[in-house]
């Protein structure tokens, strides 16, 4: 068994890593960055039901895999690219393997306009802290609404959506 300070350092890394994906899947153009440190099977899921129920995007069980996550950031690329992600807060729980964290993230649009979105992450990692198997995106709803319905105009009006996205 490795180390408590081995672990939390790589359960950092980890979680630092996948936090930074958007970003650095915005410049290389490689969206495989968003997987990278995911399990195959990984299970993500947007909270609160709320909000996605009130978006009508998702259906309230809103699990969703990495595929579906690439393609989802496929489309919102067509409009816009993450200018930054802070992470502002990091907790880690080496015993349990889990971890959370709280992000700002600037995202901006071809047309020059920006919003910033606030998000809280709870994480479960494998064992040894190299890969996330669960994901709960807690999204601030007002911004992440907003930035839902531009990126809805934006695509509409480019008549590039991938109408499975949303329902």
């Amino acid at each position: 068994m490795a180390s408590s300070s081995r672990i939390r350092s790589t359960m950092e890394a980890t979680v630092r890593d996948f936090l930074q994906s958007p970003f650095e899947a915005t410049d290389t153009g490689d969206l495989r960055a968003i997987s990278r440190r995911l399990t195959p099977e990984c299970r993500r899921q947007l909270a609160p039901r709320s909000f996605l129920l009130h978006l009508e995007t998702l259906t309230p069980d809103n699990n969703f895999d990495n595929a579906h996550s690439e393609t989802a950031f496929r489309e919102n690329f067509k409009v816009c690219r993450v200018k930054w992600i802070e992470v502002v807060d990091l907790v880690l729980d080496e015993a349990a393997r889990r971890a959370s964290a709280r992000t700002k993230t600037v995202v901006s649009y071809h047309d020059d306009s920006e919003i910033e979105i606030e998000t809280c992450w709870f994480f479960e990692l494998v064992e040894n802290g190299t890969q996330i198997q669960r994901i709960v995106e807690f999204v601030g709803e007002e911004m992440a609404a907003r930035k839902h319905v531009k990126n809805m105009t934006l695509l509409r009006y480019r008549k590039s959506i991938n109408m499975a996205l949303i329902g």
